[in-house]
């Protein structure tokens, strides 16, 4: 990453100084010929990606909108700007290749050193006459970023690469003109007592994944960064945290003075979905699901033996887990279930808990907490995740706890009791008194988006999907199962929150389908598999601490 002038690092990160004054526009440039206008003004309505050969070739190349920002214009195409590509023009040969990738052709090469190059002057009025038209400047000024902005009427070229790299930029000031500090990929930044000032205003873009902003933490001790847990610890309640999806933000609309902000946390987004039917556990990326033919993906993992198949599923695949309970079969004699884990690839299968277990219906894991949670007919049980120190937080009257879902981040736990006709919550780690948030006929199968605040669960006769606030508030259906698109059935229920997309299976229908959030676009993402149950590792992670959504 090219920074301008390298301050003191912290928390693994390398802190820009302050930007330098910006190089003048030269008086005078040596006439050239001016291409045609036409091109030019179609690169500035409409860029194009291109590849680049070479080291870097997941990057593609965009002519930016005069005046624009490059991590802006690569936004604006669901990538993020690549601060390493644009210190790698230098010359002129490597200029021209970067106009030629992103589909233009250079009328001249300078090395005029302007701020933020490389950039084309793409304006008719170039130069006062037009003659400058078409100019590709590569001098390096020493202020060269993705936040900068180009000088005068020149029209920045970007690298640009995929969303997989969440980058998270933060503005001392409400436009580009300030200090910045860009981090880039999952980790943590502290900011010190002297970064803002009383009056500041802090502007923060959030790409390609989700940062969490804490205040009024204590986030330096001993010259040490304080980690994400201990600022968890020390910046009591709610209101010391922000939770931020990908797009702008001021410090003033969040409610955090600049001067308060502590510590920011960059969250990376790992997607995979997982399913069960009576052969075994499957897996595939979400992203591959979006893109690729039904039915022709995923991977088995073997789980279980001749007399048994997989139930329910929970895994953590940071931990390098698959979670799953053993059912024994029709045939079999005897027995119950079986909770069991094994690697994501099927080995190492372990038998974590083994005695007591009447028919566990749902699984889910609390990786903050290291616990996994199970329903077993009227018990919310827990206990660690090697199966040792097993314990039931909490007991339905009703006999009849279906699923369960975990929010990481509010520390709380839902289920739904089918009988009782209630969806409920309680505090994950100190168990208490429930609170019953929804009252709803017959409940089933339960998931939680903790970024936009939802709940969505699905009825015992595996027809419907409904959603509400995580307090209960506007209870409202968005999917039937009545046949075509929205399939036969619903029995399993994920939420891909990147995505904002609803996943369940249909077991009658064979088929895994998606649907947006409001129940709209339904389509299959997997077919000819009766898959049962199915679990989605969408974890949002903070250095050492991750959480499904």
């Amino acid at each position: 990453m090219l920074v301008a002038a390298s301050s003191h690092n912290v928390c693994g990160w390398t802190r820009p100084g302050p930007r330098r004054p910006s190089a003048p526009l030269l008086a005078a440039a040596p006439p050239l010929a001016v291409s045609s206008l036409l091109l030019w003004l179609a690169c500035m309505l409409a860029p194009v990606l291109a590849e680049v050969d070479g080291n870097s070739s997941s990057v593609v190349w965009l002519l930016a909108a005069e005046g624009q920002a490059c991590m802006d214009a690569c936004g604006a195409v669901h990538q993020v700007c690549v601060e390493e590509a644009l210190a790698g023009v230098d010359t002129a040969a490597e200029i021209e290749d970067a106009a030629n990738a992103a589909g233009h052709l250079c009328n001249g090469v300078t090395g005029w050193s302007y701020d933020n190059n490389p950039g084309i002057c793409s304006n008719p009025a170039c130069c006062g006459d037009g003659s400058c038209t078409g100019m590709c400047a590569y001098g390096d000024s020493g202020v060269r970023s993705c936040a900068g902005l180009p000088t005068g009427h020149y029209s920045r070229l970007c690298p640009c690469a995929g969303m997989g790299l969440p980058v998270v930029t933060i503005f001392e000031g409400s436009n580009y003109d300030g200090q910045h500090w860009s981090l880039v990929g999952s980790g943590d930044y502290c900011f010190g007592a002297g970064d803002f000032t009383d009056d500041t205003v802090a502007s923060v873009h959030v790409q390609g994944g989700i940062a969490i902003l804490w205040k009024d933490c204590p986030a330096w001790g001993d010259d040490v960064c304080k980690t994400d847990t201990e600022c968890a610890e020390l910046a009591m309640g709610e209101n010391s945290k922000s939770i931020l999806q990908p797009g702008w933000y001021s410090s003033q609309d969040l409610g955090i003075p600049a001067k308060s902000l502590s510590y920011v946390q960059v969250i990376e987004v790992v997607n995979s979905l997982y399913w069960t039917d009576e052969v075994g556990i499957h897996h595939a990326p979400l992203t591959e699901l979006a893109s690729s033919a039904p039915g022709s993906l995923g991977s088995s993992l073997q789980c279980c033996d001749t007399n048994s198949s997989a139930a329910a599923v929970e895994v953590d695949e940071l931990g390098g887990k698959v979670y799953f309970v053993a059912r024994l079969s029709a045939a079999a004699a005897g027995g119950s279930d079986t909770i069991r884990r094994a690697n994501l690839d099927g080995g190492e299968v372990e038998d974590l808990v083994t005695e007591g277990l009447g028919e566990v219906s749902d699984l889910a894991l609390d990786v903050v907490g290291k616990r996994l949670f199970w329903a077993d007919a009227g018990k919310l049980c827990r206990a660690k995740l090697d199966g040792s120190d097993v314990e039931v937080v909490y007991e339905s009257s009703h006999g009849s706890i279906k699923g369960i879902a975990i929010d990481g981040i509010d520390r709380e736990i839902y289920w739904t009791d089918s009988l009782a006709g209630t969806i409920q919550r309680m505090e994950l780690d100190n168990g208490g008194s429930p609170h019953v948030i929804v009252n709803e006929t017959f409940p089933k199968s339960i998931a939680i988006d903790r970024l936009t605040g939802q709940v969505f669960w699905t009825n015992v006769n595996m027809s419907r999907i409904y959603v509400a606030g995580l307090n209960g508030t506007n209870v409202r259906e968005v999917v039937t199962a009545s046949g075509g698109d929205y399939g036969l059935s619903v029995s399993g229920l994920v939420v891909d929150a990147p995505a904002g997309r609803l996943i369940w299976s249909d077991p009658l229908g064979r088929a895994i389908r998606a649907s947006d959030a409001e129940g709209r676009h339904p389509e299959i993402v997997v077919e000819d598999q009766e898959a049962l149950h199915i679990a989605v590792a969408s974890y949002h992670c903070l250095a050492n601490i991750c959480w499904d959504p």
